[in-house]
């Protein structure tokens, strides 16, 4: 049994016809079918005509064998053009390979210092940019014996500073702590002092509190009074005879700390002179410094200058030798260097052979296969995910 294109379109456009006529005489059962919460038949009878429309068409397109013709022409045409695409990846990634090898061939051919008439104006170019390097090289060697000479005289210079500074430290060091113990002594008489000075008053109180006690006892009638005014008497004497003692402390204490002052004075001058001392040497120190400090940012700066000129000459040379490389492949000088490069080149070369004729039989099948059978398997799977899609709506819709 055969069907052309035209019979199956009109099969299926009756179809539809028939689903609609249904679904209009359903449409009252749907409608109260829904207020009640049932099913909606209008969308079940959809969902089962887009299924027999589905049924139908496979098996129409089956029994007809352009089913078969179509899925195999549609597959085939999906493999061989994953297969195209993969094989076009595969060449633009060794003819990559390709160029990059031959670039180095250039770069080997510089190292290995094979020279041919076939690249005479790349290869002088590189001698000449060398030549470049060479001469900035010995620059920044002199400028580098510049520098470590500035260095060591900036270090010397320095060291010297610094042991003059470590000299009027120390001497500094030993001034405040001759000057420290002075002031520890001095803490130790203001204390005593303090101590000499309390107990000298509470003596005076107490003289004074006894005299007056003793003037009350000679005024009263008491038995015993000539007996208590011998006492207190005798005490009072004690008390003034300490209260004396006392104040030749004070006296001596007191002239012990204005010596201790006297003596101190000379050691702050001292300190302030080391100090004034100090600031002179560390700002002699900054003078001397800075001229060399000067000169090293110079030299530095050159030593760069030649350093950067040396990365844009070498950054030329990189150019150059890789421009240089086509040339070297076809001339292919005789070199023990260079064989191991010329056989990795063919090798790459005969791979990129084997994958353009692999590519060019996947491109001969695609352009041989029928288009018009592949149009069909995809309007074909197209139509029947429509269908499937419909189906599951109308399903759902209708419960």
């Amino acid at each position: 049994m055969s069907l052309n294109k035209k019979t199956l379109e009109t099969i299926i456009g009756r179809l539809v016809i028939i689903a609609l006529l249904i679904g209009l005489l359903l449409t009252a059962c749907s409608v109260e079918g829904s207020a009640q919460g049932g099913v909606n038949w209008l969308f079940l009878v959809l969902s089962i005509l887009c299924v027999a429309v589905l049924a139908l068409g496979l098996v129409l397109l089956g029994k007809s064998g352009k089913l078969q013709e179509w899925s195999s022409a549609g597959i085939n045409a999906g493999k061989w053009k994953l297969e195209e695409r993969k094989l076009k990846n595969q060449k633009e990634t060794v003819e990559q390979q390709i160029q990059d090898r031959v670039a180095e061939l250039g770069e080997k051919a510089w190292e290995a210092k094979v020279y041919h008439d076939a690249y005479q104006e790349p290869y002088q170019a590189l001698k000449e940019y060398d030549s470049q390097i060479i001469s900035l090289k010995a620059e920044s060697k002199d400028f580098e014996g510049k520098l470590n000479q500035v260095h060591d005289s900036r270090s010397n210079l320095f060291d010297d500073y610094s042991t003059q500074l470590k000299d009027l430290a120390s001497l500094k060091k030993d001034v405040e702590n001759e000057l420290g113990k002075s002031r520890s002594q001095g803490a130790k008489l203001t204390k005593n002092l303090e101590k000499l000075n309390k107990d000298q008053a509470k003596a005076l109180a107490e003289i004074e509190s006894q005299q007056q006690e003793l003037q009350e006892v000679q005024a009263s009638d008491l038995p015993d009074k000539d007996k208590k005014v011998e006492a207190l008497t005798k005490s009072i004497n004690d008390l003034q005879r300490s209260v004396s003692k006392t104040s030749e402390n004070i006296s001596e204490t007191e002239l012990e700390q204005s010596k201790l002052e006297i003596a101190q004075q000379p050691m702050l001058e001292k300190i302030a002179r080391f100090d004034d001392q100090i600031v002179e040497v560390e700002e002699n120190q900054r003078q001397a410094l800075a001229p060399l400090d000067q000169q090293i940012v110079e030299i530095e700066g050159e030593i760069k200058s030649r350093n950067d000129e040396i990365s844009s000459i070498h950054e030329k040379m990189n150019s150059v030798m890789h421009s240089m490389g086509p040339l070297v492949e076809s001339a292919r000088p005789e070199s023990e260097e260079l064989t191991r490069a010329y056989y990795e080149v063919d090798k790459v070369q005969t791979q990129l052979s084997e994958i353009k004729q692999q590519h060019h039989l996947v491109f001969a099948r695609l352009e041989a296969s029928d288009q018009k059978m592949v149009r069909n398997f995809y309007l074909m799977v197209a139509g029947a995910l429509v269908l499937v899609v419909l189906i599951v709506v109308f399903l759902v819709m209708a419960f």
